[in-house]
């Protein structure tokens, strides 16, 4: 990264300046979401009864969102990875990278970028971090708190260079 790239107003609030050459699209641009089709039948009890090879995430906080394993899988993170966000509750727009193969029960979606050759998901798991922090604390304390998919698709999000992404991975 170029310390001494002219600079340009990123015209959101809380990114502040960019480099000239980065974007700022909305997320819907860039990105597709997704709920588990088969949220309604993986239950624990589900899971009890099923071979144990594919990890279920749901939205709850006891082992970091894992729910359960069962023996098929309905999304394979393996090649491109994937970021779990949960949707509702204490732990609503906490974000977790998934590089395997997974299933997901309720309250969680999985974000993916539309085009891997031109953006990496790892980068946007931590572009998302403080992202989604900011948003969470501005609902208020008396709501329960939720993310929807609308909610995501309007969030304006920073395009850079895919070399860039990765220099940015690899350093942290």
């Amino acid at each position: 990264l170029n310390p001494n790239a002219p600079m340009k107003d990123s015209g959101v609030e809380w990114l502040g300046e960019v480099p000239e050459h980065w974007n700022i699209l909305k997320s819907s641009y860039i990105f597709k979401v997704s709920k588990g089709k088969n949220a309604a039948l993986l239950t624990k009890e589900y899971c009890a009864t099923r071979e144990q090879i594919y990890p279920v995430y749901s939205g709850q906080t006891e082992y970091s969102g894992l729910m359960g394993m069962t023996d098929s899988y309905e999304y394979d993170c393996e090649e491109n990875g994937g970021i779990l966000s949960t949707t509702v509750g204490a732990k609503a727009m906490s974000v977790k990278y998934l590089d395997h193969k997974f299933n997901l029960s309720q309250n969680c979606m999985i974000i993916f970028s539309k085009n891997n050759d031109v953006y990496n998901n790892k980068f946007y798991y931590y572009f998302f971090q403080p992202l989604f922090h900011f948003y969470r604390n501005q609902i208020p304390d008396f709501m329960q708190p939720s993310f929807r998919m609308e909610d995501f698709y309007s969030y304006k999000i920073v395009s850079l260079t895919l070399d860039e992404q990765k220099k940015i991975v690899e350093y942290l």
